[in-house]
């Protein structure tokens, strides 16, 4: 960070950190405040170690950095942190993920990260997520320049992605279409599959073309004798993990239309034999298996 942005900040959060001083000793001034603050940010240090670098205290350090983040919330939220609130800022998003890339009806990327945290005392399992370690659940939706336009953060890390995504905020449509898609949002396996929330399938067996059911293993050139499991090879409508009843009807036919675009008009040079690549690669991964 360079001297302009620092002072820049300074200016901004001088009014909600300033402390006045006393008769029994100075406050803490407002640049060390923030030096403080950035510095826990940006390295992760904990406030044992910060206090030689700082010489503030870490009782102090702990008051200190949540009231200067919330103050840089606030000071910036309305700049740097704006959900789109309208059809023409919807459309700018939608035209840089379809000129950079090539995603047609896009309003932005989601995705969610489990931060650890030391819990609440008589918490329980209420913060233990599926990795293994309690953790509250920090989620996301990003443009096509790595720019945020939301963030939710606090959920507790037992919920999933896709739980935290539920609780947190509806995402609706926009009238801004192109090629007759559902405007949406693209995510990963973490989410379930929604009208507006796009997810991929299953990447185990990515093909080109779409056959009734899966090739056996030993259409592989291996000479590696193999006693393929019926059950890994399951129909096309059917993927593995996948559960039909539990998707919705819309969901799967905006995925399909998807499906039909990217392998028609919006097809990419490349595409094709990447999909052949990584399509031989599982399938060899499943027979050494």
């Amino acid at each position: 960070m360079d001297e302009e942005m620092f002072q820049e900040l300074l200016r901004l959060v001088t009014p909600l950190i300033q402390k006045q001083d006393t008769n029994m000793r100075q406050a803490i001034s407002v640049q060390d405040r923030l030096l403080a603050t950035l510095r826990y940010v940006a390295t992760g240090r904990s406030l044992q170690d910060l206090k030689f670098s700082t010489l503030i205290s870490p009782q102090a350090l702990g008051l200190i950095i949540p009231e200067t983040c919330k103050a840089l919330y606030t000071v910036l939220k309305k700049d740097y942190f704006k959900v789109p609130a309208s059809a023409e800022e919807w459309r700018v998003i939608a035209e840089d993920f379809e000129k950079s890339w090539h995603f047609p009806s896009c309003g932005g990327a989601i995705d969610g990260k489990h931060v650890r945290i030391t819990p609440p005392s008589k918490s329980g399992s209420l913060y233990y997520n599926y990795k293994g370690f309690l953790s509250i659940v920090l989620m996301a939706i990003v443009n096509a320049n790595y720019e945020f336009i939301f963030i939710d953060v606090g959920k507790n890390g037992r919920a999933s992605d896709g739980g935290s995504l539920k609780d947190t905020a509806s995402i609706g449509g926009s009238s801004h279409s192109k090629q007759g898609l559902n405007f949406l949002v693209v995510g990963d396996e973490a989410f379930a599959l929604h009208e507006y929330i796009l997810k991929p399938y299953p990447h185990n067996y990515l093909r080109c073309k779409k056959t009734p059911t899966r090739p056996p293993p030993t259409a592989l050139p291996i000479d590696k004798p193999r006693n393929p499991d019926p059950a890994r090879w399951p129909s096309v409508e059917t993927p593995a993990g996948y559960n039909s009843q539990a998707t919705n009807a819309k969901a799967k036919k905006v995925r399909e239309e998807y499906m039909a675009y990217f392998n028609g008009v919006g097809a990419v040079d490349w595409q094709d034999a990447a999909i052949e690549l990584m399509s031989f690669r599982d399938c060899l991964l499943s027979v050494v298996k």
